[in-house]
């Protein structure tokens, strides 16, 4: 190529840089990563930012305002996340949702409407001004767990697919993990059930702590790996009312260490089974 083609394809070529946009690159933070700050307009009044929940964990539900999955998965969020843990663990657990769609506050309001939730919606969350969610943590019907440091510690669009990323079991797993045990508190006695695994995922010895309304005969607390196999009995027998503590030093029924990996923690009481995930490291 002769010099004069050189540079006419030099020339060719920074103009074409400066006439076609550069892409916009999507960066979903991973989990173990400080969660982005952001400041939005709250529907109804005021602002939220994520700094005003330290201290707190925080969910967030990453929604459009038309998106049939959101439509459909918001009154569980709304019941069996904020509403839950505003009565079982009050003041430690906030809920936030922030429309990735960016309507208006009438259309956030039908949502809200439609889907009976009372936790902050926040306006606006896909555009750049407070804090583009969107580029942050990916697509709408997405769900993000930030811990009391503000920490990702879960973040559903890495691992599921659109569609199909609300696993309430999976979230309070997370939460719970990161809550501890529920501690009792004098003078008054639990109304239900309740199981509680920390920390999650787990370097270290498992706290395990299960809550019981009354003194049962026969309570079994066990521990399976992901294929189903039991690895660990941690309780057998009679228990008193209150919470039963217990302690897995992460050993199997032989005494020795048990493989980084997921694990289950399960509480049979009566006809009653509860259950829990639990992460172990190396």
């Amino acid at each position: 190529m002769c010099p004069t083609a050189i540079r006419r394809w030099l020339l060719s070529f920074v103009l074409l840089g400066f006439l076609v946009p550069a892409a916009v690159v999507r960066a979903d933070v991973a989990v173990g990563a400080n969660a982005p700050a952001f400041t939005k307009n709250v529907l109804g009044g005021g602002t939220a930012t994520l700094s005003q929940y330290s201290g707190k964990v925080v969910v967030l539900f990453l929604l459009g305002y038309g998106c049939p999955f959101c439509q459909t998965d918001g009154p569980s969020v709304q019941q069996d996340l904020s509403a839950y843990y505003q009565q079982l663990r009050p003041g430690l657990v906030q809920v936030i949702g922030a429309d990735l769609w960016n309507g208006t506050a009438s259309q956030l309001n039908q949502f809200k409407t439609n889907t009976g939730i009372q936790f902050p919606l926040l306006l606006n969350g896909g555009v750049t001004t407070g804090g583009n969610m969107s580029l942050t943590y990916g697509t709408y019907d997405n769900y993000v767990v930030i811990d009391q440091q503000g920490v990702v510690r879960y973040h559903a669009a890495l691992t599921w697919p659109h569609g199909n990323r609300y696993h309430l079991n999976d979230i309070r797993n997370i939460v719970d993990g990161l809550l501890g045990p529920v501690l009792d508190v004098p003078g008054e006695t639990r109304t239900q059930l309740a199981l509680a695994v920390s920390p999650h995922p787990a370097r270290g010895p498992v706290n395990v702590s299960l809550a019981l309304p009354q003194a049962e005969r026969e309570v079994m607390v066990n521990v399976f790996d992901a294929t189903g196999r039991q690895v660990a009995e941690l309780h057998r027998g009679a228990a008193s009312a209150g919470p039963l503590r217990l302690t897995w030093s992460r050993t199997d029924h032989r005494g020795e260490a048990v493989p980084a990996g997921l694990y289950f923690v399960r509480a049979l009481v009566g006809s009653e089974q509860l259950g829990q995930r639990l992460v172990v490291l190396r």
